[in-house]
């Protein structure tokens, strides 16, 4: 029997069997409208709290900032009414500023976030849905051959229509799983060589790379018509009406400055656009092939809009590359001319990942995008989240020094890629013991930096903070928290047990993870680390009674204050101004608890 036909709804974009299409629309369009009101009150209710202010914080003065502030208010247009959104794009777009109401602004940001079903047949080149879910249910518990053979008797002999399954033995499933490889870039074995100087003379010590070429994997997204609406390729500053003036705010990677001032640097051309690459190199999960092990590096494109960017779907975050690692030698552990051969190791292949990048980012390449139309796109590294090995001196970002990384008053000069390339070609050019005392002080290693190859991208700048690390597996979970146990420990009688206790009978919330106990327990979960903070200050303010206990609970909830404001997703001037003072407040409190 054929299928009923279908089309897709006006609303979200998916396909709907024509006889149930009117109740679709009607649901849809009633969910949608449900949504707009519901996001417009929670953000009157936003700007009415921020123009109430908090009077506890109305001395604490503003920091000092490296670079001046980025323009937070509009001229005002002709009629503008209280909530409306503004948009002001980069000259070189040659696009007009546009100017809606809130509900229009959030139809067309919710219509971004769907991937409408262009496709009837997304299973392909599986025969049938059917046969693709087998097979996706057979990689998934990763059954052997003889176990999907088993399953695929199982399901024949009990399939009431055998039409919809055409499979038969697991061959066919790795035919078909070959045929779907084929359709998206697929991984490389690259061989990286690198020079190393031992006690006996200079080797050359090789290692496997598989990486996907990252442009090519960047290309297969770009070119999909069904992603072509969650791209963005213009910056842009939006404001939003509060009744008196626009005030402006960021929610996405191209509503910030950085992104604006990287599309200033290109060809003044309407069809000129960045592409702008994230980057995430995850050490927490080691695997291992053969003899050798590596860490997987994720990448995602930052002009994707959020809901699809952040997800594991297709147009999310996809692992492009297997980082070699460089096995420890007990032997030469620690000695400078070792740490340089392992940083070197680390360049070369990423290397191998951004080569295509690298090429293609100063001349930029006509690409045919998915909605039909041709760009001249130019690669960038917007943003990267790696463990490079200047992450291991005091700060990839700044030039702070180690003993002053604790007073967030400091500001300090900001490192620049072309600061770190002259400095290492000094070093390169000099006496070994001046050259490594000259990259000593600035925290660098005598050895190219693969991210100097790529045009208008600078590793510095686009070093991110990564909440979960730094914060709820860093600051608070490992150091805050430490502390308090710490203190419990030297308190007399059954102290910790009484925290044990209020943990264990702390009522169960949705999302809120339970505890049975904490102050005798270590974990490596982020997610565990940050309920744990937020339910310390509850737990123990009975007990962490004494002064230095008050003024140590004092700084654990001033951490969760700072916290709750980098995780806003959406940040308006107000919001980054009153972040900055909770900070200030953080750090008093915690020169308070040092000196104490």
């Amino acid at each position: 029997m054929a299928e009923a036909p279908k089309r897709p709804c006006k609303q979200c974009g998916e396909l709907i069997k024509l006889r149930g299409i009117g109740s679709h629309e009607k649901a849809c369009a009633k969910k949608q409208m449900a949504q707009a009101q519901s996001m417009a009150f929670a953000q009157q209710l936003q700007v009415q709290v921020l123009e109430n202010g908090d009077g506890r914080e109305e001395n604490l003065p503003l920091p000092s900032l490296p670079n001046p502030e980025p323009e937070q208010r509009s001229e005002l247009p002709s009629g503008p009414k209280l909530d409306d959104i503004q948009y002001i794009y980069h000259p070189h777009s040659k696009r007009s500023s546009e100017t809606c109401t809130l509900r229009e602004h959030l139809q067309q940001e919710s219509a971004r976030r769907r991937i409408p079903s262009t496709n009837e047949t997304p299973w392909a080149p599986f025969h049938t849905r059917l046969d693709f879910e087998v097979a996706e249910f057979a990689q998934e518990n990763m059954l052997n051959r003889a176990a999907t053979n088993k399953l695929i008797t199982l399901i024949r002999r009990c399939a009431e229509n055998m039409k919809d399954l055409t499979i038969v033995h697991s061959a066919d499933i790795d035919k078909q799983w070959d045929a779907a490889a084929k359709k998206c870039t697929d991984f490389k074995k690259y061989d990286v060589v690198v020079p190393y100087k031992n006690n006996t003379g200079t080797t050359t010590e090789k290692f496997d790379m598989y990486a996907r070429p990252l442009w090519d994997w960047a290309v297969d997204l770009i070119k999909d018509p069904s992603l072509s609406r969650c791209f963005v390729w213009d910056s842009v500053r939006m404001f939003r009406h509060n009744g008196v003036s626009f005030i402006r705010f960021w929610n996405e990677p191209w509503t910030a400055d950085a992104l604006w001032e990287i599309q200033s640097k290109l060809p003044d051309n309407p069809d000129a656009k960045p592409c702008p690459f994230i980057l995430y190199a995850d050490k927490s999960k080691l695997s291992s092939f053969g003899t050798q092990k590596a860490y997987p590096i994720i990448a995602r494109l930052a002009n994707v809009v959020v809901g699809i960017r952040n997800s594991d779907d297709w147009g999310g975050g996809q692992v492009v590359g297997e980082l070699p690692v460089v096995q420890d030698d007990t032997a030469v552990s620690g000695k400078t001319r070792y740490v340089n051969f392992k940083n070197a190791v680390w360049h070369a292949s990423f290397y191998k990942l951004l080569e295509s990048v690298a090429r293609h980012s100063k001349t930029g390449i006509w690409t045919l995008c998915g909605d039909g139309k041709e760009r001249w796109l130019f690669p960038v590294i917007l943003i990267l989240a790696a463990d490079y090995e200047e992450a291991h001196h005091p700060c990839p970002v700044c030039l702070i020094h180690r003993d002053e990384q604790s007073d967030l008053t400091i500001i300090a000069d900001l490192r620049t890629a072309q600061g770190s390339k002259e400095a290492v070609e000094t070093a390169q050019s000099s006496s070994a013991e001046a050259g490594e005392n000259l990259l000593k002080g600035l925290g660098l290693r005598k050895v190219e930096n693969a991210f100097w190859n790529v045009a208008n991208s600078d590793a510095h700048h686009a070093t991110s903070f990564e909440r979960l690390h730094s914060n709820h597996s860093g600051l608070g979970g490992d150091h805050l928290i430490g502390q308090v146990k710490a203190h419990l420990e030297n308190l007399e009688g059954r102290a910790a047990a009484k925290v044990d206790k209020h943990f264990n009978s702390f009522p169960r919330w949705r999302n809120l993870n339970h505890f049975q106990s904490v102050t005798n327990i270590s974990f490596n979960d982020g997610s565990k680390h940050e309920d744990i903070a937020k339910m310390m200050v509850y737990a123990s303010h009975d007990v962490l009674t004494d002064k230095a206990g008050f003024l140590l609970l004092q700084c654990l909830r001033s951490y969760l204050e700072v916290d709750l404001y980098v995780g806003l997703e959406l940040h308006t001037a107000e919001t980054i101004a009153a972040g900055r003072r909770h900070l200030q407040k953080f750090d008093r409190l915690m020169k308070e608890y040092g000196n104490d």
